[in-house]
């Protein structure tokens, strides 16, 4: 057994409150343990337990388990009844004999490292989820190009597309949480170079002000990291765009509303240069002084960017998609949205169905 957040509680609190936790938390168990059930509690090392229960009068596996499981929900009731705390629990193998006890404690607490790919309070009683020690280097380039060029666009749908699609990808392969820590690295390194080209407040960013730097004592679990940089990069857009229409020109502004106004036409730069009265080339400048990205580039995103609200929908099928949102050549749209999405629209539309 292990307290939830127990490094964040360590870190403001002194040794004589941490010494008292670590006293009612044995109080509490022993007293549940001893009056109801029949086991006891021991602290092993700083915030791990060891639970030892006796259940030599049931036989059956299925009786044993929800033994435990009651014995469990019980601990964990009081815990945050009178410490206000939760505690994620893993299992080990039943022993015959107090020698077996060792292997069993070893088999709990390889279970208990799974925790990162769970969620707190959880019960962890497989240990056959492991993870993989891998050549990483941090964030592939393929997803970092995605992620700054989403980032430029402004648009918090796509940013957090590729988010998803970063965190399944470690999570797919369970990588331990010291090479995970590489791509998280990188992605706070991309929202620093992002705030400071912006002059941005790092207070307004980062998701209930916890900085990056506390990030790793606050969360123990990927979901709770991925919860942390959805909302950071969506205060990130968001801070970006206010930017934006501090700075960019009003005639890049007047292209993108006529953009957002005409993007299932088939509209040219050209076209747009000609609508506000300068030439196409200026525009041209302007949209890469201002946004960092080309004319063509930036409208391909935001249809794509439609498309993937309408596949999002599910109410139309992909060749009315491909029509409304400008594209008019089927087989061109699934190319782009493999090459730009990194799957093809069927693929992001099953994906959608198992989150």
């Amino acid at each position: 057994m292990e307290v939830d957040h127990y490094q964040s509680f360590s870190i403001i609190n002194d040794l004589e409150k941490i010494s008292v936790l670590e006293f009612s938390i044995q109080n509490i168990c022993n007293e549940l343990l001893t009056e109801s059930f029949v086991g006891t509690i021991c602290l092993i090392s700083a915030n791990t337990y060891a639970l030892i229960l006796s259940f030599n009068h049931l036989r059956s596996t299925k009786k044993r388990i929800d033994y435990i499981t009651q014995i469990i929900s019980h601990i964990k009731a009081a815990l945050k009844k009178f410490l206000n705390i939760s505690v994620s629990f893993s299992i080990g193998s039943s022993c015959s004999s107090v020698e077996e006890l060792r292997e069993s404690f070893k088999l709990a607490n390889k279970s208990r490292k799974n925790k990162f790919y769970s969620t707190s309070d959880s019960l962890i009683i497989d240990a056959s989820v492991t993870t993989h020690n891998e050549a990483i280097t941090g964030l592939s380039s393929e997803l970092e190009k995605k992620l700054v060029q989403n980032l430029t666009l402004g648009d918090s749908r796509l940013v957090i597309s590729v988010l998803s699609e970063i965190f399944a990808d470690i999570n797919e392969r369970k990588l331990i949480p010291n090479d995970a820590q590489m791509i998280f690295n990188d992605m706070v390194s991309m929202i620093t170079r992002f705030c400071k080209s912006e002059n941005l407040d790092y207070d307004t960013i980062y998701y209930n002000k916890i900085y990056p730097r506390y990030m790793i004592h606050q969360f123990e679990t990927l979901k709770e990291i991925h919860h942390w940089f959805y909302h950071t990069f969506c205060n990130l857009v968001e801070q970006l765009n206010v930017a934006k229409e501090d700075t960019t020109s009003p005639y890049v502004k007047e292209a993108i509303t006529l953009i957002k106004k005409n993007y299932s036409r088939n509209i040219s730069q050209s076209e747009l240069a000609q609508q506000i009265g300068i030439s196409s080339n200026y525009l041209s400048s302007l949209f890469k002084s201002d946004l960092q990205i080309g004319f063509t580039e930036y409208l391909t995103n935001y249809r794509l960017s439609k498309a993937k609200m309408l596949i999002e929908n599910g109410n139309k099928n992909f060749h009315e998609i491909v029509s409304e949102c400008g594209f008019y050549n089927y087989n061109y749209f699934f190319k782009l949205f493999k090459k730009k999405v990194g799957m093809t629209p069927k693929e992001y539309a099953n994906s959608l169905h198992m989150r």
